[in-house]
C-alpha cells in the first residue's frame, strides 16, 4: 500500500508519519487486496481552530481498492494519535464489508 500525506496549516513530525504508516500498515493484515502495491492510500491532515472548540485536527484517509473506495474521516480531535486510531477503527469495519462483497 502507498500512502500519501497532504498536511495543512500543520507540521508532521516524523514519529506522527512512522504512527500513521504504522497503523495503516496494520490494516493490511486484514486483507490480501490491501497487500497490493497497487492500492493508494491519502491521509489528508488539517489543523483548525474554532471558537466552541478550540484548536483541532481533522483528519480524512481515503484507501483505492479494487472496484471500491474505503474513506473514513475524524472530525475534532485533539491529537494526530487520536485521530489515526479512530480512523484505524471505523476502516476496520469498512474492510470487513469489503471482504464479504468479495
Amino acid at each position: 500500500m502507498n500512502i500519501n500525506f497532504h498536511a495543512k496549516n500543520i507540521t508532521l513530525n516524523p514519529e506522527h508519519e512512522e504512527y500513521i504508516r504504522h497503523k495503516l500498515e496494520h490494516l493490511t493484515r486484514l486483507s490480501a487486496h490491501l497487500q497490493d502495491d497497487s492500492v493508494q492510500c491519502d491521509v489528508h491532515i488539517e489543523k483548525g481552530h474554532d471558537k466552541s472548540h478550540g484548536s483541532h485536527v481533522e483528519m480524512k484517509v481515503s484507501i483505492s481498492v479494487p472496484n471500491n473506495l474505503l474513506y473514513a474521516e475524524v472530525f475534532d480531535s485533539l491529537q494526530v494519535t487520536e485521530a489515526i486510531d479512530l480512523l484505524v477503527d471505523k476502516l476496520k469495519h469498512q474492510i470487513e464489508k469489503y471482504k464479504t462483497k468479495q
